[in-house]
């Protein structure tokens, strides 16, 4: 659909210069069957509404059915347009899936995100390592091979690794 604009500039062009339909097409970057389409008509006239009107679907019938399922249970589309053609539907399986896509209740996330205030929660693990390389001695923390514990708190993100002091003390 071309603007009142771009019709008068094809009028123009085709009554005040003589240009063919093709030349008025290359010159404004139009289709030519577009530009010979509206060579033709006197007076512009937007689409008419009539055009532009929803006609029914065969899925009508079967909306509140779709819903009603989908609801109760998390049918696929294959499942549903199965039921739906024992039911009489005549559809095709496309027009079902895009309606289902459109109704089918979101899921919820697969995550749950945690916000804990500082020092409500912490993070521990166990585990052995080759070595540690620490910046500067803090005390409590004991750099070098062996197993030992991390613990990490969320907030402030610290972070504290603990190294039993004999070996007896874990298995």
């Amino acid at each position: 659909m071309i603007d009142f604009h771009t019709f008068q500039q094809i009028r123009q062009l085709h009554d005040q210069e003589g240009l063919h339909g093709e030349q008025i097409a290359q010159r404004l970057n139009l289709h030519r069957q577009t530009v010979n389409k509206w060579i033709k008509r006197l007076r512009y006239e937007k689409r008419s509404s009539s055009s532009q009107t929803k006609r029914p679907s065969k899925l009508d019938a079967f909306k509140g059915t779709i819903v009603r399922l989908l609801a109760s249970h998390p049918y696929t589309a294959a499942q549903l347009f199965a039921r739906l053609k024992a039911d009489g539907y005549a559809g095709s399986y496309t027009i079902l899936k895009r309606y289902v896509r459109k109704v089918r209740p979101r899921n919820n996330p697969a995550f749950l995100t945690l916000h804990f205030a500082p020092g409500q929660c912490a993070q521990v693990d166990w585990g052995s390592w080759a070595s540690i390389r620490v910046a500067e001695a803090v005390p409590g923390i004991y750099p070098g091979p062996g197993p030992g514990a991390v613990a990490f708190l969320p907030r402030p993100r610290l972070r504290a690794l603990r190294r039993p002091l004999s070996r007896r003390n874990h298995v």
